[in-house]
């Protein structure tokens, strides 16, 4: 867990990590904005690290994005 140790690099990781699911399942930000309840550019700049969400948020944009937060964890855990 040494992405931990740096909160700047951890937040561009989980960013980089959301944008890769959420491309992969062909999802626009506008999409996933509309089902957690916060504005596009919030997705954006989440995805570039420039946003440190709660625990409730990430878990309702890891729904949207069809996995669980366990999932998420396990994969900034795998490509440390």
């Amino acid at each position: 867990m040494q992405f931990c140790n740096d909160k700047e690099n951890f937040l561009k990781k989980i960013g980089i990590t959301l944008k890769n699911i959420r491309v992969k399942q062909n999802k626009s930000q506008e999409e996933i904005a509309l089902q957690v309840g916060v504005d596009r550019s919030y997705i954006s700049l989440l995805e570039k690290g420039k946003r440190n969400p709660t625990i409730y948020t990430l878990c309702k944009i890891c729904s949207a994005l069809g996995v669980s937060i366990l999932d998420l964890w396990r994969y900034l855990n795998k490509n440390e």
